[in-house]
């Protein structure tokens, strides 16, 4: 019996499917969509919306801005809630509450109360107050008019608190009818499946990160990738972690086009 060849030992896997801002390859997309959220957040302008369907890496841009905030505490206060799956109003603003900080009082309008104080402390102090919220399509009628009484605390010139919202295309319909709050929007950016540069260009920055030689996938085999996931970063990272296992189990030491099409099937089923 032959002897089975050794996994090839790099410094970390570079494909995986959990959101890791580190591996996060500011394409053009990104690019834009951060730097608008960035921009409403420093001038404290309200609220910003990050659009994208299913795998197209808003959950990644999220943690990429909410670690931009934690690394400068004497400048901002987030509070980042990750899956808003609340069956009321109510809970929806206790979590607020919690991921903030501070005790929710007996009434509605006493917890909002605490809140304004919060605002207006961060705001005196120089701190600007940040509210995150992915998958908000999961949100209910009542829970986004509670994010317009908070972006109704404000001074003559600035909002206190700063909303970014990240949610898939379904948001877009709960958003529509809700006038008072879409007229507080004040940049909107959609995700959408990356062109071929980018998809070869996050390869080769995940396989960088990872201590990998980023020539591992020849030119010829990220085509292939892109043709194959439609340029969805998901799906992208899919058929990239099967095809660097199949090529780190047999000592490869590049991943050929057959390796590649081995993967796409593996993915397809």
């Amino acid at each position: 019996m032959s002897a089975i060849a050794p996994v090839a030992v790099y410094q970390e896997l570079p494909f995986s499917l959990t959101p890791n801002p580190r591996y996060l390859h500011i394409g053009t997309q990104h690019r834009s969509a951060i730097a608008k959220s960035l921009y409403l957040v420093e001038h404290r302008q309200g609220l910003s919306v990050i659009f994208g369907d299913v795998g197209m890496g808003k959950t990644t841009v999220s943690r990429h801005l909410l670690h931009h905030f934690l690394d400068y505490p004497e400048k901002f206060q987030v509070a980042y809630l990750p899956n808003p799956s609340y069956p009321s109003e109510h809970q929806f603003l206790v979590a607020i509450c919690a991921e903030f900080g501070i005790a929710p009082a007996r009434s509605k309008q006493a917890t909002l109360s605490r809140l304004n104080e919060l605002f207006t402390e961060a705001y005196q102090a120089g701190r600007i107050v940040v509210l995150m919220i992915d998958e908000a399509q999961l949100l209910k009628g009542p829970q986004f008019e509670l994010l317009r009484q908070l972006l109704n605390f404000e001074t003559d010139d600035h909002k206190l608190v700063q909303i970014v919202m990240f949610g898939q295309n379904e948001l877009r319909a709960k958003l529509k009818p809700k006038k008072a709050l879409t007229s507080r929007i004040v940049t909107r950016s959609t995700l959408e499946p990356l062109d071929l540069a980018d998809t070869e260009g996050m390869i080769r920055f995940r396989l960088q990160v990872a201590g990998c030689p980023v020539d591992y996938f020849p030119p010829v085999a990220m085509r292939r990738i892109y043709e194959a996931s439609r340029g969805v970063p998901r799906e992208i990272n899919k058929v990239c972690l099967s095809a660097f296992t199949l090529a780190s189990f047999g000592g490869a030491r590049e991943v050929d086009l057959e390796m590649v099409e081995v993967a796409i099937h593996e993915v397809g089923e």
